[in-house]
């Protein structure tokens, strides 16, 4: 009964000069899920270390008590999947610049997904799935009913001409099939081991419904 857990390495907000990082409830939220329902939670990036976390999200007070959770981070490339019922991609802006291109992630991502393991990624960490593909070339997510942060909310938040590239947009290129909720909503979608959240409120109820998950595969 472990969940890995996935942050971003990066601390820099395209060319703003703002800095970015995790979004610090889309980890703590699920992590104290996880530690009620007795589950042990790792934390893993793609450098290892100390994860940046993006400033905007340590204002909440909920949040306060976790703000050093991923100041020791595991470093991707160490991580054996076999350890795990299965890994959650925590969201946060900086997931758009290395999840994308990280090969370790991918690794993982398709060993857990051909495991049948719990695949989970909430609103940017789905920056992580965009560039993972099977033996055959073909990406791994296709057809899959997912969720991501919409092009909506980006916009409210004035990142859409920031931000490298439209979370919606290519996930649905790549054959997802996309739905949304209305901005700042919970939205959870699961299809089968695939369970996606779109933004930092559907972040909790993703955890009670994997902790289910893992709950009724190690009974």
């Amino acid at each position: 009964m472990k969940i890995l857990m996935i942050v971003t390495s990066h601390d820099k907000l395209g060319n703003t000069g703002n800095a970015t990082g995790l979004f610090l409830s889309e980890l703590s939220h699920p992590y104290e899920v996880f530690k009620k329902n007795g589950i042990q939670v790792d934390i893993a990036s793609p450098n290892g270390g100390k994860a940046p976390i993006d400033p905007n999200s340590l204002q909440a007070e909920d949040v306060q008590p976790f703000k050093h959770l991923a100041d020791a981070t595991l470093k991707l490339s160490a991580i054996n999947t076999d350890d795990y019922a299965g890994v959650f991609i925590v969201g946060g802006h900086g997931t758009m610049y290395d999840l994308p291109t990280s090969k370790d992630l991918q690794r993982i991502l398709i060993e857990a997904d051909s495991a049948g393991k719990i695949v989970a990624s909430v609103c940017h960490g789905q920056a992580g799935l965009i560039n993972v593909v099977d033996k055959n070339g073909e990406y791994l997510f296709k057809s899959r009913k997912l969720t991501a942060f919409s092009n909506a909310e980006e916009s409210q938040i004035g990142l859409s001409g920031v931000v490298p590239f439209s979370l919606e947009d290519e996930l649905t290129q790549r054959g997802s099939n996309y739905s949304c909720g209305a901005p700042w909503q919970e939205h959870v979608v699961v299809d089968q081991n695939l369970v996606t959240g779109q933004n930092p409120a559907s972040a909790k109820r993703m955890a009670e419904v994997i902790s289910k998950m893992v709950e009724t595969a190690s009974a």
